[in-house]
C-alpha cells in the first residue's frame, strides 16, 4: 500500500499553527462578558423606555388565523398563506423594534458624517465626485442585466386597450434616471450617453408596433444637460427645470402632431420666476445631523404658471417627476411643474393624478379608484400623458388594473358592510387598530413623506353619534424621515383620534408617497385623514 512521505519539520509546525488556535479563558471571557453586557444594556433600555412592543407578538396569531380563514384553496394553500402573513408580522414587528430602539438614532447622527468624510454613503445613496450624489436602484436599473418586457409590456397594452374604448389616446413618457444621463460622476473614464439598460429599445418597437405613441427623452435630455451643465440636480434624484420644461414642450408637441386635440385659441400664460435653495432627496436619506454643512444646498429657478381655466382634454398621470416643482410640499416649488408647463404649451389646463412612487401602478390604481367611487376622471379627456421614472420598467408593479365605472358600493356586497363610515364628516373618536398599510423605512426611499392607510373598527365618536363602527383612514407616518405615531401601530392598539375628511386635506397629501390596503372594499370607502393623535 501507497503511502505519503512524511511533511518536513517546518510544514508539519505550520499546519500545526494554522489548524489550532488557543484562547485562554481570560481572553475568552472579555468579548463575551463585553458582548453580554451590551446586550442586556441595550435591551433593558429599551424596555425601561418602551414595553408596548413586547405586547405585539399578542397579535400575531390573530393575524395568522384571520389568514387562515380567509384563504381560499386546499389547507396546503392556506397553511402558506397563513405562514406568509406570520412571516410578514413578524418581520415588520422587528423592523420596528430596530427603528425604534434608543441608540439607533445617535448611532446614526454620529455614524454618518463620519462615513462621508471617509468617502462614503449609505446602502441607497452613492456619493460620486464634484458633489454629486446618486441613489442606488437608478445605478442598478443602468447596470442590471435586461429586464423581462413581458409584464410591462402586457399592462401598457391593456391600458391602452382600455383607454381606446373609451375614445381616448395614449401618451407613454418615462422619464431617464439620473445615470442614464450624468454617469461622469462615477465613471473613472468618459463615458457614451445616454446609457441605456439593454431592454429598453425592444419594449418601446414592441409597444409602438402596438400603436402607442412613446416619447423618448434620454437624448434630449442629454442635449439640456450641454446646453446647461446639467439636466439633473445634483443631490436629488430629480431633473433640472430646465430638463422638466423642455420634456413638457416635447409631449406638446407629440400631442398636437397627432390632431386629436382642439387647438385653443392664443392663451395669456403667467409667469412667475422664483428660485428655491435646498438640499435635494438623496442628501435627506443620508440622515446627517441638522444644519450639516458636509453637502452644500443648491439653487434653482423654477417658473410658476398660471393658465386660463378652460375645460381640460389632457389627464397626466405623473410620478415625482410630474411633482417636483409642483407639490410644495417636495420643497422646490410650486404650480411650476411639469403638468402645469405642459398646459402652458398646450395653452389649455392639464388635469393630473399625481403620486410620488411607484409610477406604474399608483396613479392608475388612483383613475381606477375615482371611477370606482363615481368620479369620472376621464370625462371629455382626450389624451391620456402616462409619466413615470424609467427604472419602473425593471422594478415596478405591472399588475393589470380595470377600469370600471361605478363599482358596486360595498354596502351591496354580499358580506355586510353596513357599518363602514364614509369619511364625510369631522369628528373626535375612539377606535382600535385593525391593519395599518406598509410603512417605508426611513432613509431607504427617496422621499422624506409617507402617507399609511389605516383600517378601524370599535369606532365611537365622543359625541355619540357613531357607536362600534368601522372607518378606513389615512395618516403621516413619515414626516422628513421621521417616523410618526401611526408607524407604532399594531392590530388591537387603541387609539383616541380627531378625524377630518380625506377631502378636505387630498390637495395637501394626496400626491405623497402613499401605501394601501389590499381589501378593495375598503379602499371604496371614503376615507378619513386623521389629523390628531390625541393618545
Amino acid at each position: 500500500m501507497k503511502t505519503n512521505p512524511p511533511l518536513p519539520e517546518r510544514e508539519q509546525q505550520a499546519q500545526l499553527e494554522i489548524g489550532v488556535t488557543v484562547v485562554s479563558r481570560s481572553a475568552a471571557a472579555v468579548p463575551a462578558v463585553s458582548l453580554a453586557i451590551l446586550l442586556l444594556l441595550g435591551t433593558g433600555v429599551q424596555l425601561a423606555r418602551d414595553r408596548s412592543a413586547l405586547k405585539e407578538p399578542a397579535g400575531f396569531l390573530r393575524q395568522t388565523r384571520l389568514a387562515w380563514k380567509d384563504a381560499a384553496g386546499s389547507p396546503l394553500r392556506r397553511l402558506f398563506t397563513a405562514n406568509r402573513v406570520l412571516l410578514q408580522s413578524m418581520d415588520d414587528w422587528e423592523t420596528r423594534l430596530e427603528d425604534n430602539a434608543w441608540f439607533h438614532a445617535p448611532l446614526l447622527a454620529a455614524g454618518q458624517p463620519l462615513l462621508w468624510r471617509v468617502g462614503a454613503g449609505n446602502g441607497q445613496a452613492v456619493r460620486g465626485r464634484d458633489g454629486w450624489l446618486q441613489y442606488q436602484p437608478d445605478i442598478d436599473y443602468v447596470t442590471a442585466p435586461p429586464f423581462v418586457i413581458g409584464p410591462p409590456l402586457a399592462a401598457i397594452i391593456d391600458f391602452q386597450e382600455q383607454l381606446a374604448a373609451r375614445g381616448i389616446r395614449l401618451l407613454v413618457v418615462p422619464v431617464p434616471v439620473k445615470p442614464q444621463v450624468h454617469p461622469e460622476s462615477l465613471a473613472r473614464s468618459p463615458v457614451a450617453v445616454p446609457l441605456r439598460n439593454s431592454s429598453e429599445a425592444i419594449l418601446v418597437q414592441e409597444l409602438r408596433q402596438h400603436g402607442i405613441a412613446v416619447l423618448e427623452l434620454a437624448e434630449p435630455l442629454v442635449r439640456v444637460a450641454q446646453a446647461h451643465g446639467r439636466a439633473y440636480l445634483k443631490t436629488d434624484t430629480h431633473w433640472t427645470p430646465q430638463a422638466m420644461q423642455e420634456a413638457a414642450r416635447l409631449a406638446a408637441a407629440e400631442l398636437l402632431a397627432t390632431g386629436v386635440l382642439d387647438i385653443a385659441a392664443a392663451c395669456e400664460v403667467e409667469r412667475h420666476a422664483r428660485t428655491k435653495t435646498r438640499n435635494g432627496d438623496i442628501t435627506d436619506m443620508l440622515a446627517l445631523p441638522a444644519g450639516q454643512t458636509l453637502i452644500p444646498p443648491e439653487t434653482v429657478t423654477h417658473t410658476r404658471v398660471s393658465i386660463p381655466p378652460i375645460p381640460p382634454q389632457v389627464l397626466l398621470l405623473g410620478d415625482s417627476f410630474s411633482n417636483i416643482y409642483s407639490m410644495e410640499a417636495m420643497g422646490w416649488g410650486e404650480a411650476g411643474g411639469f403638468g402645469e408647463h405642459l398646459g402652458a404649451a398646450l395653452c389649455r389646463p392639464v388635469r393630473s393624478i399625481l403620486r410620488n412612487d411607484a409610477g406604474a401602478s399608483a396613479t392608475r390604481d388612483m383613475l381606477a379608484l375615482d371611477l370606482a367611487r363615481g368620479i369620472d376622471r376621464l370625462a371629455g379627456i382626450r389624451v391620456v400623458v402616462w409619466q413615470f421614472a424609467m427604472r419602473e420598467f425593471k422594478s415596478g408593479d405591472w399588475r393589470i388594473i380595470a377600469l370600471n365605472n361605478g363599482r358596486r358600493r360595498p354596502e351591496e356586497q354580499d358580506r355586510d358592510e353596513s357599518e363602514l363610515l364614509e369619511g364625510v364628516r369631522s369628528m373626535l373618536v375612539s377606535a382600535t387598530v385593525d391593519e395599518v398599510s406598509a410603512i417605508p423605512r426611513p432613509g431607504q426611499v427617496a422621499y422624506s413623506d409617507h402617507v399609511a392607510t389605516v383600517a378601524l373598527r370599535d369606532v365611537s365618536s365622543e359625541d355619540g353619534t357613531v357607536q362600534g363602527g368601522r372607518a378606513v383612514a389615512r395618516a403621516l407616518s413619515m414626516r422628513n424621515h421621521q417616523l410618526l405615531a401611526c408607524s407604532q401601530w399594531s392590530p388591537g392598539t387603541r387609539v383616541r383620534l380627531r378625524l377630518v375628511p380625506f377631502a378636505s386635506v387630498e390637495t395637501r397629501y394626496g400626491a405623497l408617497n402613499t401605501s394601501l390596503l389590499e381589501d378593495i372594499d375598503l379602499l371604496l370607502v371614503e376615507p378619513f385623514w386623521i389629523e390628531e393623535v390625541l393618545e
